[in-house]
């Protein structure tokens, strides 16, 4: 906790310990392997200590200048006062079976396709992947290269890195099979830095590999970690017979869809560099005529329910009781989730069902304005631990009390 200008204690971002364990990390393999493993086992001051250790410094900086690129660009935001194209647009994207325009009722304006609310930032992000804790910032259209840049460039470094110690493990090992152990015999302080890097090395490389290699096949289909989903659940709706057969309109082609992330050429796909381009629309396959609506109308999140959802007491659930006064959670005619608040003066049987929707003022004793949840169609249904981490929630859930607000969260899928 610290005093911001007004005196006002302010919580402190945690996402900061994050960006310095990181930098750390990668200055505590970086620098350290340098200094207790390779300048011995080179040989010292020799051409081919300048070469190696040349090649790997740049490749360390560069890691690090990706990853502060990574961590301080934003990725980018829905123009105050964007409003969907009427004609022109590649792609649109509707809410749900309404055929309306998706809109952010905490930003308070449309979201273009592939945007997302970021519930972390608090914005809504162009072309959305993830919420990245280590970079304590989204991944989103102007900072999805140099995120990648910094996976990719993660791998490279430490794979060599991991490549010299290994050799000198070998050496060690061999001098002592061969009884020449006393020859080039290290240091204390050689051997424990050879343990701890090689240990860092292995778990950098096995989980960051994994990351990079989950992104390859994903920028290799111009797809991000939310649409990933997205099409698992549009695919499982076809198999059921529940949806058309619609194909993704993103995917232009392996060539295409890396070009679209890292530029138009590849000897400078590795170079740092703003990315071009609005975010606000997208090509698409040269098959598909425009405009195209994915998700497919008819999408919903909840694989096996019907595409119509109804208002009845099939889609109802109490999450509070108190006194007479109940709140309910349903589904409007939107499709959206709502939770509704009655007295003891409403009809019980109307209860039951989740009663009628009136307007937002007290009407012959019930309550009658809702509160919409705002779970955006992108996030709604996620299991907990998912990696689409959007989610829009209505400015009026702040007025819910507290232990309402609370089971809802709970209770809401």
């Amino acid at each position: 906790m610290s005093l911001d200008e007004q005196g006002v204690y302010a919580e402190f971002d945690v996402g900061k310990l994050y960006v310095y364990g990181v930098s750390l990390l990668i200055g505590f393999i970086g620098y350290s392997s340098q200094i207790f493993v390779f300048w011995d086992y080179l040989g010292g001051f020799s051409p081919k200590t300048v070469v190696v250790l040349g090649v790997f410094n740049i490749l360390l900086h560069l890691l690090f200048y990706n990853y502060y690129l990574a961590v301080t660009v934003p990725p980018g935001h829905v123009p105050i006062g964007w409003e969907p194209p009427r004609d022109g647009a590649n792609v649109y994207e509707l809410k749900r079976d309404t055929l309306k325009p998706r809109y952010c009722r905490i930003c308070k304006g449309y979201k273009p396709p592939r945007t997302h609310h970021c519930s972390d930032c608090d914005k809504c992000v162009l072309k959305m992947d993830h919420h990245c804790p280590w970079t304590n910032n989204c991944v989103g259209f102007y900072n999805q290269p140099h995120f990648l840049r910094f996976v990719y460039t993660v791998d490279v470094t430490c794979a060599m890195a991991m490549a010299i110690h290994s050799l000198r493990m070998y050496e060690l090992v061999r001098d002592s099979m061969n009884g020449t152990y006393y020859v080039r015999q290290p240091t204390q302080t050689e051997v424990t830095f050879l343990i701890i890097n090689t240990t860092l090395l292995f778990f950098v490389l096995l989980f960051v590999g994994i990351l990079s290699g989950y992104h390859l096949y994903l920028v290799g289909g111009n797809t991000t970690t939310i649409e990933s989903r997205e099409k698992e659940r549009v695919a499982k709706l076809v198999q059921s017979r529940k949806c058309q057969p619609t194909p993704y309109p993103y995917n232009l082609g392996v060539v295409r869809n890396f070009r679209s992330v890292f530029g138009d050429n590849p000897l400078l796909w590795w170079v740092p560099k703003q990315m071009a381009g609005s975010g606000l629309d997208f090509a698409i396959r040269d098959d598909l005529k425009p405009p195209v609506y994915w998700p497919p109308p008819g999408y919903n999140r909840e694989v096996g329910d019907p595409l119509k959802v109804k208002q009845g007491c099939d889609s109802s659930r109490t999450v509070f009781q108190n006194d007479g006064v109940k709140v309910i959670s349903e589904i409007d005619d939107d499709g959206e989730m709502v939770i509704r608040q009655y007295n003891k003066t409403q009809d019980p049987a109307a209860l039951e069902c989740g009663g009628e929707v009136g307007d937002n003022k007290q009407n012959g004793g019930m309550l009658t304005g809702f509160f919409d949840s705002g779970r955006d169609d992108k996030s709604e249904g996620e299991d907990p631990g998912s990696f689409d981490e959007s989610s829009d929630s209505d400015d009026d859930m702040e007025n819910l009390p507290n232990s309402v607000k609370d089971i809802y969260e709970r209770e809401t899928p």
